[in-house]
């Protein structure tokens, strides 16, 4: 083998990492006739680009809960170490939602909800073999409180404080008083 002018080795193939987009190639053979050897030389070929490839893609976090958003993280690779600029698909249930970001809100997306991110190289000539996160199902987010608990209690009056909380699922909350002072009490809805 024969690479821009230079010996690249005798194996029976040329492996991708002994040349680069550009790069000149040429194979010369012995080839025996009638007793008699000769050297063909193969005319020159210049090397086109090499595609690349994404090497692993995961979304974060993996169990993800309904109004988060998500992110994926992907891996890529080019045999020409051309700058690869990756960009994204998603899908929740299969089916396509617009957008091209490595984000994802989740802001509609119910508890149960499968998704996955499809990630797509380039390499600023072409893109290249793409590749699928594992499918993550959005998981029971937890209710939370979203009223502030006052830190001091005025002495011999009574307390009152309204809690507000919400379900990022929108399921129905209940409430319970885990340890409070005697006579404490929760009143209405």
């Amino acid at each position: 083998w024969m690479v821009n002018g230079a010996d690249a080795g005798t194996a029976p193939r040329l492996q991708p990492s002994a040349f680069r987009r550009g790069d000149r190639i040429q194979a010369v053979v012995p080839l025996k006739e009638g007793g008699k050897e000769a050297l063909v030389t193969t005319r020159e070929v210049v090397a086109g680009n090499s595609f690349p490839a994404v090497t692993s893609v995961r979304i974060e976090p993996p169990n993800p809960v309904s109004g988060s958003t998500v992110r994926a993280v992907a891996e890529a690779s080019d045999f020409d170490d051309d700058p690869v600029k990756v960009r994204f698909e998603w899908y929740v249930h299969d089916a396509r939602v617009p957008g091209d970001s490595d984000t994802l809100g989740l802001k509609d997306v119910m508890r149960g909800a499968r998704g996955h991110a499809r990630a797509i190289p380039n390499d600023g000539s072409a893109d290249g073999a793409w590749g699928e996160s594992p499918r993550s199902e959005v998981v029971n987010g937890m209710p939370v409180v979203k009223s502030d608990v006052p830190k001091e209690l005025p002495p011999g009056r009574n307390f009152v404080y309204r809690i507000e909380a919400e379900d990022p699922d929108g399921d129905p909350l209940t409430y319970a008083l885990k340890s409070a002072p005697d006579g404490a009490v929760l009143n209405g809805s």
